[in-house]
Order: C-alpha cells, then sequence, then structure tokens
C-alpha cells in the first residue's frame, strides 16, 4: 500500500526529504507515492526499498481498483 512507504520511512526515523537524499528519488516523487497518485517505477521501488533496508516486495502501492505487488 502507499501507505506502507510512509511506515517504513517513519519507523526509520526519516523525512521525505532524509530518504529523497539517501534514496535518489525525488521528494516529489516520494510523497506522490505516499498519497497513492503515482506508482513508482519498478527501478525507484529498487532504489527506495534499499534505502530504507527493506525487499522492494515489502513495499506495495494501492491503485483506485485495488491493490498491486509492482
Amino acid at each position: 500500500m502507499a501507505k506502507r512507504l510512509r511506515e517504513l520511512r517513519e519507523a526509520k526515523g526519516l523525512s521525505q526529504d532524509d530518504l529523497a537524499r539517501l534514496s535518489g528519488v525525488a521528494r516529489a516523487t516520494i510523497q506522490s507515492a505516499e498519497l497513492g497518485r503515482r506508482k513508482p517505477r519498478p527501478s525507484t521501488r529498487r532504489r527506495l526499498a534499499q534505502a530504507l533496508g527493506v525487499r522492494p516486495e515489502d513495499i506495495l502501492f494501492e491503485q483506485a481498483s485495488g491493490l498491486y505487488p509492482t
């Protein structure tokens, strides 16, 4: 789910800016993903997961029609 990214980020004590610096992903992209507005590309998800110390499959994103892994 989109909120899972936020949960993982906050559990590490990171702000969106911190995660952006660690992952090399734009803060706007992180914000859009957390709000469920945009599904990150697989490469982006891998970078976020690596920065958070989790597997990419641990971060799922929700779409209006339901849940789907990316």
